[in-house]
């Protein structure tokens, strides 16, 4: 029996106690069978516990792991932390005995800049790159919705309005998180691709080749493959959530619609994905105020 799953059934305690005695374990586990550092110890076990009172579990999966670490890309975490984090995530997986249950994850480059946003011409020609119905509703829904790729490849289509155009995102813990909007051709596209599937409400919106839901690494593939046609370089799936944010600011929306928008929980995630420096946001901010304050006067 893992530490992990022993823990759980003794169920002694709050979460945070047991959360304290599983760290204690693990604290030992880095400096007697890792000999690792004081500083690495201690470093490790924070950024574990953090993980673990983020998913609110004991025995996260590998579904938790991969959701957090895109919010920590997302949220603007350097590289050099998200790839620490995950040494720490992965010594508490093998700690509990469930590295085989775990997935590869690629360290990220020490240096690497915000989200590059595509042009609206690369935008094209990924929709006219596309040789199959399921790709051009996943470049179309990616692109008009701003969805991270995660949330896209978990989508099912009872999660899925066509006619309002919106797409229910929910976290890994199950709960609603916000609401996407999509474009009309997204929409058409997705109804025509679901009447080919003959799809039924609890079926996944993207499909692997094989039938089985589309995993982000596949999602990731397909995007490159794409790109390829196109002559398109540096494709990753969150110069599509940086191109939906600059469509919108383009066309008039503020910071604070593009951060609901983009299911945003800190403002300063947004600000990365627009390129705004401290003297943009605080006049949008004032703008902000100045509209509100009119409109009251009213």
């Amino acid at each position: 029996m893992s530490v992990v799953t022993a823990l759980e059934e003794d169920e002694p305690t709050s979460f945070s106690e047991r959360l304290r005695e599983s760290m204690e374990g693990f604290e030992t586990f880095l400096r007697v069978k890792k000999s690792l550092s004081s500083k690495t110890v201690s470093q490790h076990v924070t950024m574990a516990k953090a993980f673990l009172q983020d998913v609110e579990t004991l025995a996260p999966t590998d579904v938790h792991v991969m959701k957090f670490r895109e919010e920590m890309i997302d949220e603007g975490y350097s590289n050099s932390h998200i790839n620490n984090t995950q040494n720490a995530i992965e010594y508490y997986f093998e700690h509990a005995g469930r590295m085989d249950e775990l997935g590869n994850y690629s360290s990220l480059p020490r240096h690497c800049g915000d989200p590059e946003p595509l042009s609206e011409e690369e935008l094209e020609m990924f929709v006219t790159n596309t040789t199959k119905l399921r790709d051009e509703a996943l470049v179309l829904f990616l692109s008009s919705s701003g969805v991270r790729a995660s949330a896209a490849v978990n989508l099912e289509f009872r999660d899925v309005d066509l006619d309002e155009k919106t797409a229910e995102i929910t976290e890994a813990k199950g709960h609603t998180e916000y609401t996407a909007i999509f474009s009309d051709e997204c929409a058409e596209v997705l109804e025509r691709y679901r009447n080919v599937r003959n799809a039924d409400a609890d079926d996944p919106v993207f499909e692997s080749r094989t039938g089985n839901r589309l995993t982000r690494n596949g999602l990731l593939q397909v995007i490159k493959r794409i790109g390829d046609r196109a002559g398109i370089e540096n494709v990753y799936t969150h110069r599509f959530r940086a191109s939906f944010a600059n469509r919108i600011q383009r066309n008039g929306g503020d910071i604070y619609q593009i951060k609901e928008l983009m299911g945003h929980r800190d403002i300063r995630s947004t600000v990365r994905y627009l390129k705004m420096d401290k003297d943009e946001l605080r006049e949008e901010h004032e703008n902000l105020l100045n509209s509100i304050s009119s409109n009251s006067g009213n």
